[in-house]
């Protein structure tokens, strides 16, 4: 009979330990859910807050594309006309491009042809130098001779 008590008081046990197990198990499954509950109430919150700061962005951004769009018409002007002074400004250059090319090319002319002259100057000036030379030379030649002949 012991053994019957025995095994009564141990399945008891055994069920006491369940029920307080599955109670505590319960419990903090409970906790959990509370936390989860407060986690999604807060996060419901900031859903709702940037929602609303989304809205008043959405209308911000809308006034200010409305305002680029009024700036961009009035500034189509503004670019028309600085496409006619460019084109200008490329005409006026290419305008002054010929002139200056027409301008270097006579400067090279002259350029050249002071060249030729002072290379034909040069000529001239070494010809005297030499036709010098070549008297000086004949002159101390004439003045050797002289001398050898008044010795012998």
């Amino acid at each position: 009979m012991l053994t019957i008590e025995f095994s009564i008081w141990i399945a008891t046990s055994a069920f006491v330990i369940l029920v307080i197990a599955v109670i505590v198990t319960l419990r903090s499954l409970v906790v959990r859910m509370n936390t989860l509950t407060a986690t999604a109430t807060d996060m419901k919150q900031d859903i709702s807050r940037l929602s609303l700061e989304c809205s008043i962005l959405i209308q911000s951004t809308d006034e200010t594309v409305k305002a680029i769009s009024s700036s961009v018409q009035a500034a189509q002007g503004i670019v028309q006309a600085t496409k006619q002074i460019s084109q200008t400004i490329e005409h006026t250059a290419a305008m002054v491009d010929e002139v200056t090319g027409k301008i270097s090319h006579r400067a090279l002319k002259y350029v050249e042809q002071e060249k030729a002259e002072r290379q034909v100057e040069d000529a001239i000036q070494w010809a005297e130098l030499a036709v010098s030379a070549w008297q000086l030379w004949q002159g101390v030649r004439k003045k050797q001779l002289d001398n050898s002949a008044a010795r012998d």
